[in-house]
């Protein structure tokens, strides 16, 4: 589903909601404030996905120029996993995660799974939609449902997606058989044998 309606760039609009949000002040250093505090958030850009320090670099150019400062800082894994995925303060953090099949979705999104968005149960559509498209008996009955889980997911901004991860580069020996894929097109080797020349 295109959804990209909702991603118009625009950021004259931009500044005129954060003037609306009071954030009007500007600092020394020309960042937004609002009774003394500065606009802005910290990113930590996993270290799973090279694009991401990029990304992040990006992000901090565009919102710098609205007037937010974005601060990015890299971390190894160990302290990436403890200050972004097992800090429940960490208000920004990235999601990188490839399914088998859409419906599994259905199973991270509140508190009765992972709770990717820290929302619960608050959220009652959100949580209708989850029961719904797990429900689903059909991929023609769950199509529309997954369209409208999106969309609401992004009207909130849940979730702003950046890229698609499907990074994935493998080189092999063409005299290797027997790999085996799973859904998501992560070879298996377990099982494989090379060929003598």
């Amino acid at each position: 589903t295109d959804l990209t309606e909702l991603f118009s760039y625009d950021p004259q609009l931009a500044a005129t909601l954060l003037d609306e949000a009071g954030w009007t002040g500007r600092n020394e250093d020309g960042f937004r404030e609002k009774d003394g505090v500065e606009l802005g958030f910290t990113i930590y850009p996993t270290p799973y996905l090279t694009g991401s320090v990029p990304e992040a670099e990006l992000i901090s150019q565009h919102l710098g120029r609205l007037g937010i400062r974005v601060r990015t800082q890299k971390l190894d894994i160990p302290t990436w996993t403890e200050r972004v995925t097992n800090d429940p303060e960490q208000g920004v953090g990235e999601v990188t995660r490839s399914f088998v099949d859409v419906g599994t979705v259905a199973g991270v999104i509140t508190d009765e799974g992972e709770d990717w968005f820290q929302t619960g149960s608050s959220d009652a559509e959100l949580v209708r939609l989850r029961d719904e498209v797990a429900g689903a008996a059909t991929r023609e009955e769950r199509a529309p449902l997954v369209e409208e889980l999106s969309r609401h997911v992004l009207e909130q901004a849940y979730f702003i997606p950046l890229e698609q991860n499907v990074q994935r580069i493998y080189v092999q020996s063409p005299e290797l058989t027997g790999i085996t894929f799973n859904a998501v097109a992560i070879p298996s080797y377990h099982a494989a044998t090379k060929e003598k020349p």
